[in-house]
């Protein structure tokens, strides 16, 4: 019995974290950020072999439905290309209180 309910615990959890596995939509041409959740996010991001984020990761936070554009992610800054984005994400609250880091690994 205790089995049963810490697996269907696990299954919840794991359905629950895959609600907000997309929150976050990406489109490299426009470099703009799309909010597709009900939280407010802080995202964060950098660049690798190129790019102006090299050194300094970007940042900021973004509102249920809202986009971002960084047309500094176009530019090639270190004049290797603008290079491969990294970028992760966190819900704002959670990110605020210390409870989630962002991590690109």
């Amino acid at each position: 019995m205790l089995r049963a309910t810490i697996t269907s615990a696990a299954i919840l959890f794991g359905a629950a974290n895959a609600g907000f596995a997309g929150c976050v939509k990406f489109d490299r041409p426009s470099s703009t950020f799309y909010n597709q959740c009900p939280n407010e996010l802080y995202v964060q991001y950098d660049t690798v072999g190129g790019g102006c984020y090299q050194s300094q990761p970007g940042a900021f936070t973004f509102e249920p439905g809202e986009s971002r554009t960084d047309t500094t992610l176009q530019m090639t800054c270190s004049g290797d290309g603008t290079g491969k984005i990294r970028w992760a994400w966190c819900d704002y609250n959670e990110w605020r209180n210390g409870d989630c880091t962002t991590s690109f690994n």
